[in-house]
């Protein structure tokens, strides 16, 4: 999803934890509902490491300061919470998911899809060495 051609959105219709967390944070905007779901990264209360990939994608979308937080302190959060971590870009009803996700999507559309895929890569070159660990 990091490096796909076209842009994506993850609309969050409900809990995101691990696994689910970091296939979010691949998607170029994330859209988490208001009234249902967390965003959770609870590798640390599982006794669980990050792989290189995961750890540096979450620095990537988090910054050191977010990443900080969710990393080490395996919080729940809600779409506010989500919104102000920078987690997620925006919060909505859910009946308003799809509609904001496709809003956000708005300034990346009807570019090339080749050029986007290669800009995508070497904007995320740092994450995507982590797979080669």
């Amino acid at each position: 999803m990091l490096t796909f051609p076209l842009p994506t959105a993850a609309a969050l219709n409900g809990h995101a934890f691990g696994i689910g967390a970091m296939l979010a944070l691949a998607h170029d905007r994330r859209v988490a509902r208001r009234d249902r779901g967390w965003f959770c990264l609870p590798e640390i209360d599982l006794g669980m490491q990050f792989s290189p990939f995961m750890l540096a994608l979450i620095v990537a979308r988090l910054g050191e300061r977010g990443a900080h937080e969710a990393v080490l302190t395996g919080g729940r959060y809600d779409a506010a919470g989500a919104l102000a971590l920078g987690i997620a870009d925006a919060e909505a009803d859910e009946a308003e998911l799809i509609p904001t996700s496709a809003a956000l999507l708005e300034p990346f559309t009807g570019k090339d899809r080749t050029m986007a895929a290669q800009l995508k890569r070497d904007l995320y070159s740092s994450v995507l060495a982590g797979l080669d660990e």
